[in-house]
């Protein structure tokens, strides 16, 4: 949310609504309206809207710095390789629950306090998502790619938009671990922070790595 205004909202209540569909849980799009209503928004805010089995909403609100959209940063980003594996035919991985106990374990694990995040790699060893959001590559010459839909990933409301506007330059398709590690640069992108800019990849579980 910035300046009361919700970013990417229908785009998330449509990925809601989807996800409610596919576990048999009731959904109301206007009493998640009425839920919102009652959330602080005055300023750049995180807002977390959870549903429960039985359809009943409950929303959570955190102050947070204003959406990136080019990816400019002077902090440093590492992004790591986590030992855990996903499987890419577990239904959890492509809907937004609170099942995220894998990954908030990876994250703490390696990442601790630093500014940074794992990311993961599917049963198959291809590139799927990182903790907190998508991964996009630059390969040079305008182009760019994203892991595919059936690796395993969460299908992003931000890389999601990303994907429809910039078809003809963004593909998504399997990406192997030599290919994020031969790109020319790399990004973690949610509709939370926009595009991360990672500086340090680390792509061994010994922790060896380079700067970017």
């Amino acid at each position: 949310c910035e300046d009361r205004k919700f970013l990417f909202f229908f785009q998330h209540l449509r990925r809601m609504a989807a996800s409610a569909a596919a576990f048999s849980v009731p959904f109301s799009a206007r009493s998640a309206l009425e839920i919102l209503k009652k959330v602080e928004n005055s300023g750049n805010y995180r807002i977390r809207l959870l549903l429960d089995r039985s359809g009943r909403f409950e929303a959570e609100s955190s102050v947070c710095g204003r959406i990136n959209r080019t990816g400019a940063s002077s902090s440093p980003f590492r992004l790591e390789l986590s030992a855990h594996r996903v499987d890419s035919g577990d239904i959890f991985r492509y809907h937004k629950t609170t099942e995220r106990r894998p990954y908030d374990r990876s994250r703490r694990v390696r990442i601790g306090n630093q500014n940074g995040d794992v990311f993961f790699l599917n049963e198959q060893g291809h590139v799927v998502e990182s903790s907190i959001g998508n991964i996009l590559l630059y390969h040079g010459k305008g182009k760019w790619s994203t892991p595919d839909a059936t690796s395993g990933c969460l299908p992003g409301v931000f890389i999601g938009q990303l994907l429809r506007r910039f078809s003809d330059r963004i593909g998504s398709r399997k990406i192997a671990l030599q290919d994020m590690a031969l790109s020319k640069r790399v990004f973690v992108c949610n509709s939370v922070r926009g595009f991360t800019r990672v500086t340090g990849l680390v792509t061994e579980q010994d922790g060896i790595g380079n700067e970017r």
